[in-house]
């Protein structure tokens, strides 16, 4: 349904599924998913994460403070899309996106929201640690694109042929691969395995790709690889 490069389409499938165990580990990727126009797939790849990620929630712009209590709740795989818009529009709302964002890559991270009204007035420091996609035209401020996979995506050319989405067809061969996942995620200790980490990446970079280095470890055949030519051909 997409043009995706071969490290970008290994890149993915591994972050779908560290989004069933990451709550194991101390680190969760980002995937930045950007274009420099229109109409390049960055809404549609959110469609198909949602149909295969564990527990999607997909949203456009949503209030901080609904983004602060719906991740601390329920600790979602965030999908979210149209972030130039949010960005580029400054003032609060950005600066407290920008602040969930920033800390939510690491287990423990927090942000703090006023609560109450008055005399009553205080505060909450809520969870912000979840999976997290974000779809946008251009570039994200740079502590976040610090914390990402990158994933730049462009329109398909005339030779590039795709086949065309449809939903329900498509969600009947993903509850079977979820099924699947969710199976896995209940046995596996991968996340306990030391793995030989790229002395390429930088130390961010390593504690991002680290969870991916580990599932690609216990898949076996060629994955290990695969997981390393794709964090070093995106990185």
């Amino acid at each position: 349904f997409l043009v995706l490069s071969d490290h970008q389409r290994d890149a993915i499938v591994l972050w779908i599924a560290h989004t069933y165990i990451f709550t194991h580990v101390d680190c969760t990727p980002y995937l930045n998913i950007f274009s420099a126009e229109k109409r390049c797939g960055k809404t549609l790849l959110l469609e198909l994460l949602e149909l295969l990620v564990s527990n999607p929630w997909s949203t456009g712009r949503a209030t901080v403070a609904v983004l602060a209590r719906k991740i601390d709740r329920e600790k979602p795989t965030l999908l979210l899309d149209e972030t130039d818009a949010a960005f580029n529009s400054g003032g609060d709302y950005a600066e407290a996106l920008r602040g969930i964002l920033n800390t939510g890559f690491r287990a423990g991270g927090s942000y703090s929201v006023c609560i109450g009204q008055g005399a009553n007035l205080s505060y909450r420091d809520f969870n912000t640690y979840c999976p997290k996609a974000i779809a946008g035209i251009g570039r994200l401020p740079g502590t976040i694109v610090d914390r990402s996979i990158d994933i730049k995506m462009k329109r398909k050319t005339r030779d590039e042929a795709v086949e065309r989405f449809r939903r329900k067809k498509v969600k009947q061969n993903a509850d079977v691969l979820t099924d699947a996942l969710r199976r896995w995620a209940e046995v596996t200790v991968c996340h306990d395995v030391d793995v030989l980490l790229p002395e390429e990446l930088d130390d961010r970079a390593q504690d991002i790709w680290e969870v991916l280095f580990q599932i690609a470890e216990e898949a076996g055949d060629e994955w290990s690889g695969r997981a390393r030519a794709a964090a070093l051909g995106l990185a």
